[in-house]
């Protein structure tokens, strides 16, 4: 082999395993992540909150208990139409 065959020859060795080597590293970029995963939320636990990491800045989500039944309350004045005047 000539010099300048052999330079070519590693250049191109060198050039095949920076390819691969960028390769491997956008496939394990591209693999789910354990705060990026999907799972379903256990929404039948009262008061359980979790972080939702779907947007840029983290949000957290709290499922809290149902309301109690109140009794109704008694009407009010400011519960009445307004008074209008008789023409």
């Amino acid at each position: 082999m000539s010099a300048g065959a052999e330079r070519m020859f590693w250049g191109g060795v060198i050039l095949l395993v920076g390819f691969g080597l960028l390769t491997l590293l956008a496939v394990y970029w591209a693999m789910p992540q354990p705060h990026r995963a999907h799972a379903a939320p256990p929404t039948d636990q009262d008061g359980y909150s979790y972080i939702c990491y779907c947007w840029r800045d983290p949000v957290r989500v709290t499922f809290g208990a149902a309301e109690p039944e109140r009794k109704p309350r008694r009407p009010t004045k400011a519960d009445r139409p307004p008074h209008r005047p008789r023409e």
